[in-house]
């Protein structure tokens, strides 16, 4: 081995040599000729020998390059390794394991029971992990089973909270619309009280009206069947009355005279004033309760309604109804077309634009009123005609009731 190593070395070193020589002798045989003859190429390039010396130097590189050849050839030929005849090699001794002792022979069959029990116990580990790896396999199997499953639940309860919140909404819209529809037909059915009241009032006025003009033709067939000088023939004696009646009018004979004084004007303002005291419809139903504040709102309408009623009947000078809170004429009775020529509804809409002077008066006494100090003041009026009267107004508050805190006034001509 070593002989063979050593050869090897010194081809390697012998092709190294072989190059190393090639290259010089490729300088020396090859290059230098070109550069001297590139030299004096460039020197005597205008003389005539020029050409002989240019052609000389080809010549030369041409010889050259056969010793070149030859150099190659010949390291081409010492750098192939010939073929080494294999050499013998020494035959190795056989081996000869040494005599065992009985110690050594104890250790090795230790060593190997050890080996055995250790390949015992790696094959123990082998068959565990291939266990585990199955159950490993099986677990794996079940999470992704159990995957599957959870995400199958929650599209599912997705799902579902999707059609529950379908159904909720669908409720409510049901449930608005049921509200809608019930409070259509509770306003409906306020309308059909609100018409139903007025229908009886209507009717209980008619009944009364239809009973006082009975009553009318009875006292007037008795007064007509009562003559005192065909009673004597029936030995009835006529009864005279023992007190005569006060001759001036009082407060309850206002209706059969005309207004023309102070005092008449007060007498009439305090009857104007009871009359408004004894409706009292709508007061029992004040509350918090919506539904009583609806029929309280109705009550007092109809409450209005008779009370301009009463005021219609009243003929001995105008009557109007003001609302303090709200600022404005109600209502006055159809007397003050006789007085002023204006038409009531025209009257309760113009009323501050036909007073002519007396405004500042008026607003005093609106803010000095109270239950018990009634106001009067003077009031310039335009009529239709377009004059101007000298009216007196009264004014006084309605203490209870259900017009609590209206203002009833009456207007005369001084």
């Amino acid at each position: 081995m070593h002989q063979l190593k050593d050869e090897l070395r010194q081809r390697v070193r012998s092709i190294a040599e072989t190059r190393h020589g090639s290259t010089r002798a490729l300088v020396a045989c090859y290059l230098l000729p070109l550069l001297f003859q590139a030299l004096i190429a460039v020197r005597v390039a205008e003389s005539g020998p020029a050409w002989t010396l240019f052609s000389l130097g080809l010549c030369l590189a041409l010889c050259g390059s056969v010793p070149l050849y030859m150099l190659l050839r010949e390291w081409e030929a010492k750098s192939v390794l010939p073929a080494a005849e294999p050499e013998r090699l020494p035959t190795p001794a056989p081996y000869t394991a040494p005599a065992e002792t009985p110690s050594q022979g104890a250790d090795t069959l230790e060593l190997f029971e050890t080996i055995d029990q250790l390949s015992a116990q790696l094959g123990h580990q082998e068959e565990l992990c291939t266990q585990l790896a199955k159950e490993r396999s099986l677990l794996q199997k079940e999470v992704e089973r159990l995957e599957a499953e959870l995400d199958r639940l929650e599209s599912e309860g997705q799902g579902a909270v999707q059609h529950r919140d379908a159904l909720l909404n669908e409720h409510k819209q049901t449930i608005n619309e049921q509200r809608s529809v019930i409070e259509r037909k509770q306003d409906y059915i306020l309308k059909l009280e609100n018409k139903v009241r007025d229908l009886s009032y209507e009717v209980k006025t008619l009944i009364q009206l239809n009973d006082e003009s009975i009553e009318e033709k009875n006292a007037a067939s008795e007064r007509a069947s009562d003559h005192p000088v065909l009673n004597l023939f029936d030995g009835e004696i006529p009864a005279l009355p023992l007190h005569a009646e006060p001759s001036h009018p009082g407060i309850h004979d206002m209706g059969e005279m005309k207004v023309q004084t102070a005092y008449d004007a007060s007498l009439q303002l305090q009857k104007c004033i009871d009359t408004a005291r004894r409706l009292t419809g709508a007061t029992h139903l004040s509350g918090t309760n919506g539904r009583l504040l609806d029929l309280s709102s109705d009550s007092y309408a109809i409450d209005l309604r008779r009370l301009f009623d009463s005021y219609n009947s009243e003929s001995a000078c105008p009557v109007f109804l003001y609302s303090k809170r709200e600022d404005k004429l109600l209502f006055v009775n159809p007397q003050i077309t006789s007085l002023l020529g204006w038409s009531p509804d025209k009257f309760t809409k113009d009323y501050p634009s036909l007073v002519t002077e007396g405004w500042t008066d008026w607003k005093r006494a609106l803010k000095e009123v109270t239950a018990d100090k009634p106001q009067q003041m003077r009031l310039l009026m335009k009529t239709k005609s377009g004059d101007d009267l000298l009216t007196h107004c009264n004014i006084g508050m309605i203490p209870n009731g259900a017009f609590a805190g209206h203002l009833v006034g009456v207007i005369y001509a001084g």
